[in-house]
């Protein structure tokens, strides 16, 4: 991965396009919604961090902070999201 911007962007797309708990995707003033936890993950991705660890993450953070409710689509974008940013993390780490 080239610089720590491409990484924040390639978060971002992740959350907005993958994750989306309150589903703004297609609402344009909205596409900054998940940019402050964009800091956090990076920061988890510098660790040894799990991809059972970072969907527990995205889980808590849409149900306890959010408000969303545990659904099946839920844990699937939580699921799919953690999936790609463990692919970043296999990136960053080569």
């Amino acid at each position: 991965m080239k610089t720590g911007q491409e990484l924040a962007r390639r978060v971002h797309h992740i959350l907005i396009e993958d994750w989306d708990p309150i589903g703004v995707k297609d609402i344009p003033q909205a596409r900054d919604e998940y940019d402050s936890f964009v800091p956090s993950i990076i920061s988890l991705l510098n660790t040894d961090v799990e991809e059972e660890q970072l969907f527990e993450i995205l889980m808590m953070t849409a149900t306890e902070n959010m408000g969303t409710p545990r659904t099946d689509a839920l844990i699937e974008s939580s699921r799919t999201a953690a999936q790609k940013l463990m692919t970043l993390k296999l990136l960053k780490e080569n």
